[in-house]
């Protein structure tokens, strides 16, 4: 039997993994090594040429790239599969057909690379909180208007 989907459920993710991945941006903005950082960098140029190119695949193995980089700069283990585990619940492979989320996404990104650039807790927890906060309603809509959300509330209703 298959369960329907639920736009809460998908808030319910989306709010267990910003606050896990906040607390782990916050470990890695605190150990972070140079190399490490170059390497986020570099993820993230390619992220932002895979998503010019609508290269979907590209850009979620890209994404993810990005988003373990820090969760292994954390040096945070039994965060990191926690993270692993919850994201398995998270539609990843959507997200790059989601109107407006490539931009916000890169625009998140950029703000948590400046946060752990300046090896400041505080600010990558927040920026990387926010941006798994920022994706929940466009997903939620994006899948509503495909017929795979099931009793998702409405972008008011959320707010």
């Amino acid at each position: 039997m298959v369960v329907p989907v639920a736009g809460r459920d998908l808030a319910d993710v989306s709010g267990v993994q910003a606050f896990i991945g906040g607390e782990l941006a916050a470990r890695a903005a605190t150990r972070i090594a140079d190399e490490q950082l170059g390497e986020l960098k570099a993820i993230q140029a390619e992220l932002e040429d895979a998503y010019t190119r609508d290269d979907h695949g590209g850009a979620v193995r890209l994404n993810h790239e990005f988003h373990r980089g820090i969760n292994v700069a954390a040096d945070s283990p039994k965060l990191a599969q926690m993270m692993s585990q919850i994201t398995r619940y998270a539609p990843e492979s959507v997200f790059p057909t989601v109107a407006g989320w490539p931009a916000q996404s890169n625009k998140d990104h950029r703000r948590v690379l400046a946060a752990l650039a300046q090896r400041d807790p505080e600010r990558a927890r927040t920026t990387l909180s926010d941006h798994f906060m920022a994706g929940v309603a466009p997903l939620i809509d994006h899948l509503r208007e495909h017929g795979v959300v099931d009793g998702a509330t409405s972008r008011r209703q959320r707010r």
